[in-house]
């Protein structure tokens, strides 16, 4: 016997079909005889066409989820530039921020030099070795100084030569090997300063200071010498000592209108320039 659904030959006596499992039973219409049915070629079972699942739209819950992410990479995103663009730059901007106070402390420094100082001209004799430094010791610690007595005196920390002025003279340079000293209202400035000797002696600096100058007066010692000109507006009183491989030297230095004040000066004070020892 065959299926009457599938077509599938079946054994002798089965209820259900052993391809399809439709009954094998068939109803008996009134008044008619069952007939056998023609045998048939089985069909070969057809091969089942794979459903394609249907697309699975994302619940509620990952989509708020998928907002959350994308949230925090936005914010993380926007943390990241502006650490790159501002927070990068902020060194930068204490450094301009802190520029102008800067340039302000050195103008009050500037202001606080005697306003003669810059018209003081070169002169021919020593060079001030602290020339263009521009340190100015009024805003520093000035190491070495002791005023007392209406007097200031300094004492050289690294050379050991020692002056004496008027308490009304301040510092107004300030290196390692020199100190300049002026008085504002007469315009007297008085350097010295100390400097390793290249085998000089007082005889030859004199004549090296006169083929540079013409010297008014002139005198020399053992160890030491001593020259006085004028030049440009200004008188020059230049003292030097040589010894111990050094040279410990002062320079006066006024205006012709000062020259009865700066006379005075050098006559008082010149005595307490003592040389150092390294």
């Amino acid at each position: 016997m065959f299926c009457t659904n599938c077509g599938k030959q079946q054994p002798d006596g089965a209820k259900f079909c052993t391809n399809c499992g439709a009954s094998l039973a068939v109803p008996k219409s009134a008044g008619q005889t069952m007939r056998q049915p023609v045998a048939q070629q089985p069909a070969p079972a057809p091969t089942p066409t794979p459903t394609p699942e249907p697309d699975k739209k994302p619940g509620r819950g990952e989509g708020i989820a998928v907002a959350i992410a994308c949230v925090v990479i936005v914010i993380a995103a926007a943390v990241a530039v502006y650490f790159i663009l501002f927070a990068g730059n902020s060194g930068d901007s204490a450094q301009v921020a802190a520029a102008p106070a800067t340039t302000v402390a050195a103008s009050t420094d500037a202001a606080a030099e005697p306003a003669t100082t810059s018209d003081t001209p070169a002169t021919t004799g020593p060079a001030s070795p602290d020339a263009g430094n521009g340190a100015n010791a009024s805003a520093q610690e000035n190491v070495g100084e002791v005023r007392e007595a209406g007097d200031v005196t300094y004492t050289d920390p690294h050379y050991g030569f020692q002056l004496r002025l008027p308490g009304d003279y301040a510092i107004t340079s300030d290196s390692s090997d020199g100190i300049t000293y002026t008085d504002a209202a007469s315009q007297i400035s008085v350097y010295a300063y100390a400097m390793q000797s290249a085998g000089e002696t007082p005889h030859s600096m004199l004549e090296n200071l006169s083929a540079e100058t013409s010297p008014e007066y002139k005198a020399e010692g053992d160890d030491w010498c001593v020259a006085s000109w004028k030049a440009d507006g200004y008188e020059y009183y230049f003292k030097t000592y040589v010894t111990g491989g050094y040279d410990y030297g002062i320079q006066f230095s006024y205006p012709l209108s000062s020259a009865q004040a700066g006379s005075d000066l050098i006559e008082a004070y010149i005595q307490y320039f003592k040389p150092g020892s390294e």
